[in-house]
Formats: structure tokens, C-alpha cells, sequence
């Protein structure tokens, strides 16, 4: 139980229960407020955001470090625990590369079965940002399908939507959704 503190495979999760709450937030309290133009027009544009929040930044720091492998600037680690993107041709093909690495982690429809996760050369970190992207168009998704339930029936639909995501082997949806759930519940508990 200690070493999910430190672990980082554990404390992804924890973010994406985390990741779950917080996009639910401002939604469920506008549709507790029964505000559904401001609710349709705050899911919209939080969809449209959120690719645009996770992936600029990602691509500004994969070409510094593209830039950097292309430099030579990296070391190697003695430990061999963290690996350095390899160099490629000439700076066009090395350009490429990075553009085709970026198009890839891109990409909220990757295939999730909990051993490939693809870890980009240029920040093998960013594993978890195609999966925060899917979890969050997931989230803005089952909250617009249940926007107009009532409450109770809307917290049984979010239980259904959770235990069947575990029971389909999806266990990022199962975080994701969750994270909704308990916001749900949260506000139910405040009023």
C-alpha cells in the first residue's frame, strides 16, 4: 500500500480518478443548475480545448528534445533505466521522425491494452497523454448523454457506465468515469 505513493504506474491512476473529477466538475454543477445551453456550450468548448492544451505543449518539449538528440547534448545513463532518442540522418530525417512520433501520440484512438502503451523516443513519459485525451472525450461524452436524467437516475446510469468499463477490460474508462461518479456524488452530498 506505501509504495502506490511512490509508484508511477499507481499514481497515474490516482490522476486519472483525479483527471475525472475535475473535467466533471463544472459540468454536473451546471446540469444540477439545469443550465443546459451554458452546459452544451462548456462541453464543446472543453473538447475542443483539451487536445489543444494536452498536445502544443507535448510538441514544443519532443522538439526541444528532438533538438537536443540532434545536438548530441544527451548522455547516456549509466543505470540504463532511461533511454535517449537516436539520432537520424540528417536533421530533415531526424525532423520527420519527430513529426511522425508526434502524429502517433496524437492519436486518442491508440490501442490500449495495458502492456503495449507506446512511449514516445522523445519523452517516453508521455505514454499516459493519448490516454488523458480519450478518458477526457469519454468524460465530456457520458456526461452530455446524461445531462438530462434525473439525479438518481443519472448517478445508476454512471454506476452502470463504470462497472461495465471495468468489466470490459477497459481500466482507464473505469478511472476516468469514476472520477465523474464521485463528483456526482460529491455534489449530491452537498445539497
Amino acid at each position: 500500500l506505501i509504495r502506490v505513493v511512490y509508484s508511477g504506474r499507481g499514481m497515474v491512476s490516482v490522476f486519472f480518478v483525479i483527471s475525472g473529477y475535475v473535467l466533471s466538475y463544472k459540468a454536473i454543477r451546471l446540469i444540477r443548475a439545469q443550465q443546459y445551453s451554458m452546459l452544451l456550450d462548456s462541453l464543446a468548448s472543453s473538447t475542443f480545448r483539451r487536445g489543444m492544451r494536452l498536445f502544443i505543449p507535448i510538441a514544443v518539449s519532443t522538439f526541444i528534445s528532438m533538438l537536443f538528440c540532434r545536438w548530441g547534448w544527451y548522455s547516456r545513463d549509466p543505470m540504463g533505466r532511461n533511454t535517449i532518442p537516436s539520432r537520424r540522418g540528417d536533421f530533415w530525417f531526424q525532423f520527420k521522425d519527430w513529426c511522425g512520433h508526434v502524429v502517433r501520440i496524437s492519436n486518442p484512438l491508440v490501442d490500449i491494452n495495458g502492456r503495449d502503451l507506446y512511449a514516445p523516443p522523445y519523452d517516453g513519459h508521455l505514454w499516459t497523454i493519448p490516454i488523458e485525451y480519450r478518458g477526457s472525450i469519454i468524460v465530456f461524452l457520458a456526461l452530455l448523454c446524461v445531462a438530462k436524467l434525473r439525479p438518481w437516475l443519472r448517478l445508476h446510469v454512471l454506476v452502470g457506465m463504470v462497472f461495465y468499463s471495468i468489466w470490459d477490460s477497459h481500466w482507464e474508462v473505469f478511472l476516468f468515469l469514476s472520477g465523474t461518479l464521485f463528483c456526482d456524488i460529491h455534489f449530491l452530498a452537498a445539497s
